[in-house]
């Protein structure tokens, strides 16, 4: 078997495939960070093209007979269009995952109440006379279990209180 890696389907020639066929009776082409085998269909005169490809763990191989360079080379970027296209459908996918995902932790506290800092010292400073400042207040607010910080900035307020 010999080993060709090309950076562009330009560099793949009927000349170099056939000698290459000849003397080996297979190439291993490597292009774009994949490995095809090409061999010769003797019986048919075409060439036998072999890609096997990992999906999610999923071993899936592809193989098909071609009659000319200029078909393999279709065939190829057919192949990496096809990877691409499923790539970007998972990638599409996870942001559609995490984006429910903080829906529903957004729907979970959706009947509690979330404050800022500021909004919880303004809404309680009054009950307590304006004896506290706020950060007594907040300490105080958190120590008692009135208010759980949530986030950045984020208190929700303890309906059971």
């Amino acid at each position: 078997m010999i080993d060709f890696t090309i950076d562009k389907l330009s560099n793949l020639t009927a000349r170099n495939i056939n000698e290459a066929i000849i003397e080996a009776r297979a190439v291993r082409l490597r292009y774009k960070g994949r490995e095809f085998l090409i061999g010769d269909c003797p019986r048919w005169s075409t060439y036998r093209v072999d890609y096997m490809v990992d999906l999610n763990g999923d071993d899936r191989g592809y193989n098909v007979s071609l009659d000319s360079v200029k078909d393999i080379k279709e065939w190829i970027n057919t192949i990496i269009a096809v990877e691409a296209e499923i790539l970007a459908t998972e990638c599409a996918r996870d942001e559609v995952a995490a984006y429910s995902e903080d829906r529903e932790r957004e729907a979970a506290t959706a009947g509690d109440t979330v404050v800022t800092e500021k909004e919880f010292i303004q809404w309680q400073m009054p009950n307590f006379n304006f004896e506290l400042d706020g950060a007594q207040l907040m300490k105080k607010g958190l120590a008692v279990g009135f208010i759980r910080k949530v986030g950045d900035d984020k208190y929700l307020v303890n309906p059971n209180y």
